[in-house]
C-alpha cells in the first residue's frame, strides 16, 4: 500500500498527500512536504478522516500512478 496521509493545507485550502514518514517527522523538521512538493509548517497540518474536494491534482495523480505501479487500485488514493 502507498502510505500517505491526506491533510488540508491552511495556505491554499487544498488537501495534499503527505507521505507517512514526512508527517511522522514534521514536528522535528518544522514542516511536512507533500507529494507535489507543497510544504506546510507542522503546526498548520490538519489531518482529515477522509480526503474531500478540493484535492491537489498533482498529489492525486502521483499517488494514483504509484498505486497503479504497485498493482493496487488507483481509485483508493492512499490511507486516510
Amino acid at each position: 500500500m502507498i502510505a500517505v496521509i491526506w491533510a488540508k493545507s491552511p495556505h491554499d485550502g487544498v488537501h495534499h498527500a503527505f507521505p507517512v514518514e514526512a508527517m511522522a517527522h514534521a514536528a522535528e523538521r518544522g514542516y511536512a512536504e507533500a507529494r507535489c512538493s507543497h510544504t506546510v509548517p507542522s503546526e498548520g497540518l490538519g489531518r482529515v478522516a477522509a480526503p474531500t474536494i478540493p484535492l491537489c491534482a498533482v498529489c492525486a495523480y502521483t499517488v494514483g500512478e504509484e498505486l497503479a505501479d504497485a498493482g493496487g487500485d488507483p481509485g483508493r488514493l492512499g490511507t486516510y
